[in-house]
């Protein structure tokens, strides 16, 4: 076994022993440090995180909300599959701002099956753009779901 290995192994011994919570900061916490030193960090996808749905707000350039059935279908999918993309974030402080992935959002915040199964927590990535870039970022990832409002009530998480 190579020092890196032992190391890994003793690391997942000592998060496997924490409570859920304290589980999902040690995991955070690793994560953030491997993706600051890996090759890929400028790959959003590359630093998933565990969050709790009240981090997460509306994002102003949001599209318009999903049919029910769509809803239905999401909700299957995610149960069936798991949640196979993270939701889409701007960082902003103690907060995230949507940008894609509203409605996997809601779903995972409000179905009890997937919030209990994922224990309050949703899977995020982050973009790290300046105020004045995000609402073309949010406008790409949307594009195909429809059109995109100013106020973006209607998908608020």
């Amino acid at each position: 076994m190579t020092r890196i290995e032992a190391l890994t192994a003793a690391l997942a011994w000592e998060i496997a022993g924490l409570p859920v919570e304290q589980q999902v900061d040690a995991l955070n916490q690793t994560r953030r440090a491997l993706h600051e030193v890996g090759p890929f960090r400028a790959e959003p996808v590359d630093l998933v995180t565990w969050v709790r749905p009240r981090t997460l707000v509306s994002n102003p350039c949001a599209p318009k909300a999903a049919v029910s059935n769509d809803m239905d279908m999401l909700h299957v999918s995610i149960r069936e599959d798991g949640f196979t993309q993270p939701i889409v974030t701007f960082p902003a402080g103690e907060t995230r701002v949507l940008v894609d992935g509203v409605h996997r959002a809601r779903i995972g915040r409000d179905m009890p099956d997937l919030r209990d199964r994922m224990h309050g927590y949703l899977p995020v990535v982050g973009i790290d753009k300046a105020e004045h870039d995000r609402k073309g970022t949010t406008m790409r990832h949307n594009w195909p779901w429809g059109r995109h409002h100013e106020t973006g009530t209607e998908v608020e998480a």
